[in-house]
């Protein structure tokens, strides 16, 4: 299941070397049983990056869109060198900050309960949850990536800065990107068996993630220009949901394993 709103997912922070990914055994298809329901609506993720920067990231043409649904309001793309057998994805995530924030409320107080959390973090996260509380629509894109920097600076990354951790795309061990300005979220990961992270690939991965992020700003911008007018009465009451990493899911994991 792909990363969709808890983008601000973010938290466990990366210890990486300059050591380049290390390739181990073949790997079985990317198309999972439970994803192959491709979303019939325009993706508008599969259009931030183009082919030459995917093979930028992998070292071999990444062309095969793997099959996948995005959780209501996320757009969402994920490609590989091949349906099967491929050894590596790339990840990306993208959806407008409106769809975040109403999402974002069980995150943020979720980063309250984190060990990174200390009393002026607990303060301001609990300031902004009292905010997403009387209403996300209430909130202006600035507003809600305020939130976000706030809830990822309790993990000590800087406002305004990448957002840079590792996690999972699917079984493979990946490394992320991310980061919220101009009313868009993005999220960009590689992922590789065997691959370690390193100081080269999240330095690309930083460089493509401002690009698709300029591309996202535009698309959204003349996709919500072509739907102005356009009665869409949704009615349904379901707020979208995360099966991203949160910074407490990430935590988690982590004191598992020690």
């Amino acid at each position: 299941m792909l990363a969709v709103l808890c983008l601000t997912a973010l938290t466990s922070c990366a210890r990486f070397d300059d050591n380049p990914p290390r390739r181990q055994s073949p790997l079985p298809s990317l198309t999972d049983s439970s994803e192959r329901q491709v979303k019939k609506t325009k993706n508008l993720a599969c259009d931030l990056l183009t082919a030459e920067e995917r093979q930028g990231i992998a070292g071999q043409s990444m062309d095969a869109i793997v099959p996948s649904t995005a959780t209501a309001g996320t757009q969402k793309c994920q490609w590989a060198h091949s349906l099967t057998g491929s050894r590596s994805s790339i990840q990306l995530v993208a959806f407008r900050t409106e769809d975040w924030a109403k999402v974002a409320h069980g995150q943020v107080v979720s980063a309250m309960r984190s060990k990174h959390a200390d009393a002026e973090s607990i303060k301001k996260l609990g300031a902004a949850a009292k905010k997403l509380a009387r209403g996300p629509e209430k909130l202006s894109s600035e507003e809600v990536c305020d939130i976000y920097w706030t809830m990822v600076g309790t993990f000590g990354w800087p406002r305004d800065s990448d957002t840079l951790f590792t996690w999972m795309i699917g079984q493979m061990p990946a490394t992320f990107s991310a980061g919220c300005s101009d009313g868009v979220y993005i999220l960009l990961g590689y992922g590789e068996f065997g691959m370690q992270a390193s100081t080269p690939l999240y330095r690309i991965l930083t460089d493509l993630r401002k690009s698709a992020h300029d591309r996202a700003v535009k698309l959204f911008a003349e996709d919500d220009d072509a739907e102005a007018g356009t009665d869409t009465d949704d009615t349904a009451s379901d707020a979208p949901s995360s099966d991203a990493p949160t910074p407490t899911e990430t935590e988690s994991s982590e004191s598992e394993s020690e």
